[in-house]
């Protein structure tokens, strides 16, 4: 974090101090007491599950220079005398409006990735590429919601060159709060599918959500958009002339077209535009389309296609993002970070396009958050595994039923079903459902935790953990 004095975080955060005192500068934030390093603002934010304000002492005696609060009656006389408490009326508004503030100080061009599918893995890869010739950093994890992006934001550094921030929503006016906070230089949108119809209630809600990041791109900025999704053409937003476009994707009006796209022995190998080749250590043809916005990226920032490509070739994928392991005799595809009707086809492609001597096998579970579309779109998966090649299916959680049912009816003979109410029951009979051979995916939404899966297939078929793609798992 640049170093900002008291006075600038108390006009930020639109604070007060509640017992003053001389102060150095505030060096960095955190909001975990357990975490906090001297010289560091702690602030106390309230959760469905925690308030940070029962942590005040704690924080302060481990060296924080001061507390930001919004219980007044936090102020005990053992927290006054540990250290500086400034009084707010939202501690997590307040963090939001420091951001913004340490924002406007960065010289660092600051790059937006938001969309419905792929927002981490676009974001390693741009920060992979940018850091081959530009120093900055890119959020941790996916801190891409009200508290993550306000830290990331915090984080850099006045001699920062670049900083990729993540920005997620499942309602609307949460990417546009969030990008008035971040500013973006450079926008990236991956592309506009059903997810979080609850708050956002079709295609075309998500399509104007996440184009409203272009709304707080600056003057003189990029957006780079994937043009294979038209709901996201429709809702671009009327500052047009502030910004350049480049279109990535893979329809032919692209600027950035990937072709050839081809899976290889350790992931994907592709074209831009017919002509820079591309290798990735990852699986999917949709992380072709991701890749293209490094390189769009990439290009902004002066980078040639070689140093791109060999920054592109250094990325693996995120936990639980179609991560490849070899467990004994089996291969899994552990794409059990989250779901929904997109992602899920895309992970069903890569299952049936990756060879195996032994069975094709679909581990799957709800796709949450869909509304008065999750029915439907359950159904429309069924068919989609009824018609596919999948050998067996077993099935997990509320839509378990509607699943499998319609898998079954429409594949026959030809597909193995089995059913589960919860994940627990799973657990128990999953190893002795699989055999030799076999080549695994486990994918559900992130409130299943179908990772938990991993333990007893490992523990049966004996491997410590994951190992990357090997030549013999996806040779084709």
């Amino acid at each position: 974090m640049k170093p900002l004095t008291m006075d600038e975080v108390l006009a930020a955060t639109r604070g007060t101090m509640i017992n003053p005192r001389p102060t150095s500068s505030v060096r960095g934030v955190s909001t975990d007491s357990r975490a906090v390093q001297p010289g560091e603002l702690f602030f106390a934010l309230i959760g469905p599950h925690h308030d940070g304000h029962n942590f005040i002492v704690e924080a302060l005696r481990r060296g924080a220079i001061g507390a930001v609060i919004s219980k007044r009656d936090s102020a005990t006389e053992e927290a006054t005398e540990a250290g500086i408490l400034v009084a707010v009326d939202d501690t997590t508004a307040a963090l939001g409006r420091l951001a913004a503030y340490h924002r406007r100080q960065l010289a660092a061009q600051v790059v937006a990735v938001t969309g419905s599918n792929g927002k981490t893995t676009t974001k390693d890869m741009i920060h992979a590429v940018l850091s081959a010739a530009r120093k900055g950093r890119g959020s941790p994890r996916s801190f891409n919601n009200h508290v993550g992006v306000p830290l990331t934001l915090l984080s850099a550094e006045g001699s920062d060159e670049y900083l990729v921030v993540e920005i997620g929503t499942n309602a609307p006016g949460e990417v546009h709060a969030l990008s008035q906070i971040a500013r973006p230089d450079v926008a990236v949108i991956t592309g506009i599918s059903p997810t979080h119809l609850e708050g956002l209630n079709n295609i075309e809600g998500v399509a104007e959500e996440k184009a409203s990041l272009l709304r707080s791109l600056r003057r003189g900025g990029l957006a780079a958009l994937n043009v294979d999704h038209p709901a996201l053409v429709r809702h671009l937003p009327d500052n047009q002339d502030h910004w350049r476009q480049v279109g990535f994707g893979l329809a032919e009006g692209a600027d950035l077209r990937a072709t050839d796209v081809q899976t290889v022995a350790d992931g994907i190998l592709f074209r831009v535009n017919d002509k820079f080749e591309v290798r990735l250590n990852m699986l999917g043809r949709h992380n072709a389309v991701n890749a293209l916005a490094a390189v769009a990226v990439g290009r902004r920032f002066g980078l040639e296609h070689d140093q791109i490509a060999g920054a592109l070739a250094t990325v693996s994928p995120p936990p639980m993002r179609l991560q490849l392991e070899r467990i004994g005799p089996i291969t899994v595809i552990n794409d059990a970070y989250n779901a929904n009707p997109q992602s899920m086809s895309s992970a069903l492609d890569v299952l049936m396009e990756l060879p195996t001597t032994g069975r094709k096998v679909a581990v799957l579970g709800d796709m949450r958050e869909l509304g008065e579309q999750s029915q439907a779109m359950h159904v429309e998966l069924g068919h989609r595994l009824g018609h596919c090649g999948l050998h067996l299916l077993v099935a997990v959680g509320e839509y378990a039923e509607v699943v499998s049912r319609t898998a079954a009816r429409d594949a026959g003979d030809r597909l193995e079903v089995r059913r589960f109410a919860d994940v627990g029951e799973m657990m128990d009979r999953i190893a002795g459902m699989l055999a030799p051979a076999d080549l695994v995916l486990i994918k559900a939404s992130r409130a299943l935790e179908l990772e938990r899966l991993m333990e007893p297939i490992r523990r049966h078929f004996g491997t410590a953990g994951p190992k990357p793609a090997t030549k013999e798992a996806t040779q084709p």
